[in-house]
């Protein structure tokens, strides 16, 4: 029986096809033979192909939209600043709360 592909701690530290390193959505799964994707909230079975089934994941429609809207919410809730002595910089507006997470 062939062997199969565990967990690997140094893929986080790989670019996607995207551009984005793996650890900015990618942590170890429920198990060492899977990857927990932050953004689209899934387990991907890494046990056969292990790092190419994590770019193939990295490459889905379904992965890039989640990505997408993650961190487009996260930029409608960054505002401008500027403080008194002219500097300027990006502050999280915690006015804006979702409405999803009102309701829960």
């Amino acid at each position: 029986m062939p062997r199969q592909t565990i967990y690997q701690e140094d893929w986080l530290s790989l670019t996607d096809s995207t551009g984005n390193e793996v650890s900015f959505w990618c942590d170890k799964g429920k198990d060492d033979f899977h990857c927990f994707c932050r953004f689209y909230k899934k387990d991907i079975a890494i046990c056969n192909s292990g790092k190419l089934q994590l770019f193939q994941h990295a490459k889905s429609t379904k992965h890039k939209k989640s990505v997408k809207d993650a961190t487009d919410l996260f930029q409608s809730k960054l505002k401008m600043i500027s403080t008194a002595n002219g500097d300027r910089g990006l502050c999280l507006d915690k006015t804006t709360a979702s409405s999803s997470s009102m309701t829960q």
